[in-house]
């Protein structure tokens, strides 16, 4: 029998109409799948985000780190060309920010303000540093009481310089604060052993550039306690590099004599002190030495 064409309209209608209900059946596995599908690849995008930041924050960390190696070796080239051209302070400036990087410096907490001082003085020439840097470098390096007076100070001085800041250091921690460091130089005194009073010297003298060394010799000396001063002959020391020399043999030959105390009878040293020093030596030392318990007979050819 010959479907009319009604018919065969119907018969797909109805076909479409079955394909569509068994779409709708799958329609939400579908769904499903799709929405699993989709939290795989947020959580895929997440993961790619996060390691991009890494990339990004890794490689400008590379970049920096190149800068500043560039930087440093830009200086580096510019101080060994130094004979070539002028170093203009900028460009000191610059190299002196890559050495402070490497290099510590010693801190300060109050104690022993001339030696940190000096030790502050060759570690600034060693870096060359730069006279606007040095008051923040020692700044950072201030410990207790020292770097809450210094605080205070640089409210008082807000424009504080490295040599005024020297000065008053040295006032506030190291002890006389109405004598200049040259008074205070004059007026040093050995009280214990001459490597004690030599080591203190040095310290007050480092804080008197423009020292020439005639007078440096002549304060040293006279800073010396009696008993060594007296027994210096005027050919002993040209210098005070031999003058240490020689005192500190003189402090040894007066501990061999007379023990620890180091001073002969009273009567001795006043002969000793008053016919000249050590030209007299042989004829006091033999009168006056006692021998037995290991050093025999005194020696007259002294």
């Amino acid at each position: 029998m010959t479907k009319t064409r009604q018919e065969e309209r119907l018969e797909e209608l109805e076909k479409n109409h079955t394909t569509l209900e068994k779409n709708h059946e799958t329609l939400p596995k579908n769904h499903e799948v799709l929405s699993t599908k989709m939290d795989g690849l947020y959580s895929k995008f997440d993961e790619l985000q996060a390691t991009l930041q890494q990339l990004l924050l890794a490689s400008s960390q590379k970049s920096m780190l190149i800068s500043i190696s560039n930087d440093c070796s830009s200086a580096s080239a510019v101080k060994s060309n130094a004979t070539k051209k002028q170093v203009t302070p900028e460009t000191s400036h610059d190299e002196n920010l890559c050495v402070v990087r490497r290099v510590e410096m010693p801190s300060f907490s109050g104690e022993d303000s001339l030696g940190w001082v000096a030790q502050v003085e060759q570690y600034f020439s060693l870096q060359q540093t730069h006279e606007t840097q040095k008051v923040e470098i020692a700044f950072m390096n201030m410990e207790g009481d020292a770097l809450h007076w210094l605080q205070w100070l640089h409210q008082q001085i807000p424009t504080l310089t490295w040599i005024q800041l020297k000065t008053e250091l040295t006032e506030q921690f190291g002890g006389d604060v109405t004598a200049s460091p040259s008074e205070q130089l004059a007026a040093l005194h050995q009280t214990g052993s001459v490597a004690e009073f030599f080591i203190e010297f040095l310290a007050r003298a480092a804080q008197i550039p423009l020292i020439d060394q005639h007078n440096q010799l002549g304060l040293f000396l006279n800073g010396l306690k009696d008993k060594i001063h007296v027994k210096f002959r005027p050919n002993d020391a040209g210098e005070l590099r031999t003058a240490i020399h020689v005192a500190r043999s003189i402090e040894r030959e007066l501990d061999f004599y007379y023990g620890d105390k180091g001073k002969p009878p009273d009567s001795t040293f006043r002969r000793f002190k008053d016919s000249g020093g050590l030209g007299c030596l042989g004829t006091t030392l033999s009168r006056t030495l006692p021998y037995g318990k290991g050093l025999g007979a005194p020696n007259h050819s002294l």
